[in-house]
């Protein structure tokens, strides 16, 4: 599946730089310069690249985003272990993640290989605490400079119309990772209201409950009132 992804991707890139040398021939530039333009596109093409995006997010939500979105836009990922002291390979981190529906699924977070992007291509997704930033680091090849692009754009769309706590009650335990709410044992109908809020709240019940005789008092059914709490 990557395999094809990347491929696609190359042959974009490739009929891209076919048109601009299209161009070329067609301008006034010297055969000469249209040589060297060629070798230093070349050059540059394969030429490793370093890339760093921050990403404003709670850290379980971004790691599974980002690997959500890097299997859509390159396709199925690998982890790579980081090389020990000793020689050998360490075990990639496995981020524990609560879906909406309660599904619980392990994220990789640490680095991704992405073999066909480059000489070891990668993208490594750490979070930083104080700050609630997703960091993504790593390299590729030029040409593939515009994959990770996207795959950083998708997961910020990801963020906001897919995130894991949208339509959930949340409690912020820490300032990083919310905490699911479990409401199924909560009555809907059951309200806690102080004696001040019943009061204020009197005019509002009235016009729900009474609205015919509010009518046939003059008092109109239109009426507004700010609530905030939780």
């Amino acid at each position: 599946m990557a395999g094809e992804l990347v491929k696609q991707r190359i042959n974009k890139y490739e009929d891209g730089q076919k048109r601009k040398l299209v161009d070329l021939g067609q301008s006034k530039k010297s055969y000469r310069n249209i040589l060297a333009y060629l070798e230093g596109e070349i050059k540059a093409s394969t030429q490793m690249t370093q890339f760093n995006y921050k990403i404003l997010c709670f850290k379980n939500d971004g790691v599974y985003q980002l690997n959500k979105s890097i299997e859509e836009v390159y396709g199925v990922s690998q982890g790579k272990g980081e090389e020990q002291m000793s020689g050998g390979q360490s075990n990639l981190e496995m981020v524990d993640v609560q879906l909406a529906d309660g599904t619980r699924l392990k994220v990789p977070y640490g680095t991704i290989s992405l073999p066909e992007a480059g000489p070891d291509a990668s993208i490594k997704i750490q979070y930083d605490n104080n700050r609630n930033l997703l960091l993504v680091t790593g390299a590729c090849e030029f040409r593939f400079t515009s994959m990770i692009d996207e795959i950083v754009e998708k997961t910020k769309t990801l963020l906001t119309t897919s995130s894991i706590y949208k339509n959930q009650a949340i409690e912020l335990t820490n300032t990083y990772e919310p905490k699911i709410m479990n409401l199924s044992d909560i009555d809907k109908e059951f309200m806690v209201l102080s004696d001040r809020t019943e009061y204020d709240l009197k005019p509002l019940r009235a016009r729900l409950t009474q609205s015919k005789r509010c009518l046939e008092r003059g008092i109109s059914l239109k009426y507004g009132c700010l609530m905030e709490g939780c």
